[in-house]
């Protein structure tokens, strides 16, 4: 995260906070929303990386390739591991979220979905 140029976006708030994690103690969720080009993959990427070096299971896909897995799983009768495989992740970060193909499935469970960091614009 370090790497990223605030100033070259000045409408992203400072995201330092967001790095500690405790958003996703809480499992609570993050939307990043901007145009084409402003940092959105990249400071979801970081977020991730950072939940990773505090040892927290993260998944990383785009909402196409989730809609392709959740099919091909139902497809194969293993609709119910996949589910459980992200149930368990502490972390998912969804991107290119204006990109989700139509009839996408929705992941949910008692415990209710895990918190997500996602891109969208």
């Amino acid at each position: 995260m370090e790497d990223f140029r605030f100033t070259d976006n000045p409408k992203v708030p400072q995201v330092a906070a967001l790095a500690e994690g405790s958003w996703i103690t809480d499992r609570e969720s993050v939307i990043l929303i901007g145009d084409s080009g402003t940092g959105k993959t990249h400071l979801a990427t970081a977020l991730a990386v950072c939940a990773c070096h505090q040892g927290r299971r993260v998944r990383f896909t785009t909402l196409g390739a989730l809609a392709n897995e959740l099919q091909e799983a139902q497809s194969r009768k293993e609709l119910a591991r996949v589910v459980a495989r992200y149930a368990r992740t502490e972390l998912v970060v969804f991107d290119e979220l204006g990109c989700a193909p139509r009839g996408a499935m929705c992941l949910g469970g008692q415990r209710g979905p895990p918190p997500a960091a996602a891109t969208a614009g």
